[in-house]
């Protein structure tokens, strides 16, 4: 018998099925029949999918109209990022070990800066 461990992260970061796979394109899914069944799955997929997929969808949705439409954003820290590998620390900070056997995506996380629109009340 013989156990098969699926990392889907991998298949998420592909080149051979995503152009550019570290960029963020949301365009890429506009037409999901567009892309080859079971090479994107946050949810899994087939018979045993996440139940919670559609909830986990409006839930997204919601939650980013309500931040758009409540707050202005502005940039802040325009000289740094921080970087995720896996977890989130300046660039220009201290200095950090990494012990990971397994190299990963690096991802530059933008800070920002939240003001409420308007007289709304939160």
């Amino acid at each position: 018998m013989a156990n098969i461990f699926w990392v889907t992260a991998k298949t998420h970061t592909d080149s051979s099925i995503f152009q550019e796979p570290e960029k963020f394109n949301p365009a890429r899914f506009e037409n999901p029949g567009s892309l080859p069944p079971y090479n994107f799955v946050p949810f899994g997929g087939g018979a045993r999918i996440c139940p919670g997929y559609e909830l986990a969808k409006i839930e997204t949705l919601v939650t980013i109209h309500y931040l758009v439409t409540h707050f202005t954003w502005k940039l802040c820290c325009t000289d740094d990022f921080f970087s995720r590998d896996p977890m989130p620390a300046p660039t220009q900070g201290p200095s950090r070990s990494n012990n990971s056997q397994e190299t990963s995506l690096i991802q530059q996380i933008l800070i920002l800066h939240a003001s409420p629109r308007g007289s709304r009340v939160l």
